[in-house]
């Protein structure tokens, strides 16, 4: 007995430093939204999810081992849903990392991300990815950041020849940097249909740094609806961390970033 919970322990863990990118979900609901309970179905609603809105299903959650050994909720998962805000100068909702919520759905109302159909890759360069199907290109063009174009707040240590405590760029949390300045950028993220084309604005993607494009770190996926869902999952080490954006009839709608170690 006592190795079957050593087992599972190690698969807990295992789970929470796994890619996070691939915890990414939405519901599947016809009345657009899905209630977030305490618990089981028969208890006190605690929040609720719109539709397209992503969220982060946890099922293996290290804090709710307990839960998953007892089995205690049957047919729920456990998830974390956010407030969304729409901030000065930005035209799609954004989560604020401070105002987290939790509680159950039921297993009938998640769509997992990661199981929607996906892009196939047609271009893989050092800064360049291209995915595709018959109808959608879906063009990342990545570079060097280039430190002279932009400002800086720092930490308490400030910037010497050493060590850089780089808090702010632009006056933005840089994803991916974690206290250095960062060394590559999105450039552009562009998605063609068959007779247009649409690019992500530039504030959707401005504070996403060292991102990876290889390895498929880098996917998009289409709802039922022909929403896409750009997903990725960025920098390395204590710096690593997702983002997904949703875009809807030609529009970002949502940006979801979490820290990988979430």
């Amino acid at each position: 007995m006592k190795k079957f919970f050593l087992s599972l322990l190690v698969f807990v863990v295992f789970s929470l430093l796994s890619n996070a990118q691939e915890n990414f979900a939405v519901i599947k609901d016809k009345d657009g939204y899905s209630n977030v309970r305490e618990g089981n179905l028969n208890s006190k609603i605690v929040g609720k999810i719109e539709q397209y809105q992503p969220f982060f299903h946890e099922i293996y959650g290290f804090n709710r081992f307990e839960e998953y050994i007892k089995a205690e909720y049957t047919n729920m998962t456990f998830v974390l849903y956010y407030e969304f805000i729409k901030k000065d100068g930005y035209d799609f909702l954004q989560n604020d990392l401070e105002k987290v919520g939790e509680g159950y759905i039921h297993n009938s109302r998640i769509q997992k991300v990661e199981k929607l159909p996906s892009l196939k890759t047609k271009l893989l360069t050092n800064s360049i990815l291209v995915l595709f199907n018959d109808s959608i290109v879906v063009t990342f063009d990545t570079g060097q950041f280039d430190k002279k174009q932009h400002t800086y707040t720092y930490g308490e240590h400030g910037e010497n020849g050493k060590y850089s405590d780089v808090d702010l760029v632009d006056g933005k949390k840089a994803w991916g940097t974690f206290y250095n300045y960062p060394r590559n950028e999105i450039k552009s993220i562009k998605i063609s249909y068959n007779n247009s084309t649409f690019e992500l604005p530039k504030n959707s993607f401005e504070d996403i740094y060292e991102p990876n494009i290889e390895n498929d770190f880098t996917k998009v996926h289409i709802g039922k609806d022909g929403e896409l869902y750009i997903t990725m999952h960025n920098s390395d080490g204590a710096a690593t961390y997702d983002v997904i954006w949703v875009i809807v009839d030609k529009k970002v709608k949502y940006r979801l970033t979490l820290p990988s170690d979430y």
